[in-house]
């Protein structure tokens, strides 16, 4: 899952930081659902790492599914700022502006509650609440 996982130095640090397990969606669930019952938070990017600058976001259901599986709301937050060359997707890692400053914008959504969606089956809800984290966080992007 994580290439670096069996790194001596980075190895300890990203086991803690990631759910380790199988590619079964069952097993991430499962693993998802004990660590928020455990009192942990995730960090879901449903997007993935970085958002492209030339077209759509498109939202996987990913963090819809955990909500769904464990009953916990989904906080959206999106992480804004300047457009500076070097932290976009397809941008070269090793690239970056030293001359300007990035500048990041937070902002945190409402909290979406997937109990509002429980009488829908999965697939139909996970699309729902989906819907909905993209309406927080791409509100300029609605069809």
């Amino acid at each position: 899952m994580v290439p670096y996982r069996n790194n001596l130095f980075l190895g300890g640090i990203i086991r803690q930081l990631f759910i380790q397990g199988s590619n079964n969606l069952d097993d991430v669930l499962h693993s998802c659902t004990e660590t928020l019952k455990q009192g942990n938070c995730l960090l879901i990017f449903p997007e993935g790492t970085r958002t492209k600058r030339s077209r759509k976001s498109i939202l996987k259901k990913g963090a819809a599914r955990v909500a769904l599986a464990s009953g916990c709301s989904i906080v959206p937050l999106h992480i804004g700022g300047t457009d500076k060359y070097g932290l976009g997707k397809k941008d070269p890692w090793f690239s970056y502006n030293p001359k300007d400053r990035y500048v990041y914008r937070i902002s945190m959504g409402a909290e979406i509650d997937p109990e509002k969606y429980r009488n829908l089956p999965t697939p139909a809800a996970a699309k729902c609440i989906t819907e909905d984290m993209k309406s927080v966080l791409f509100p300029r992007q609605q069809d």
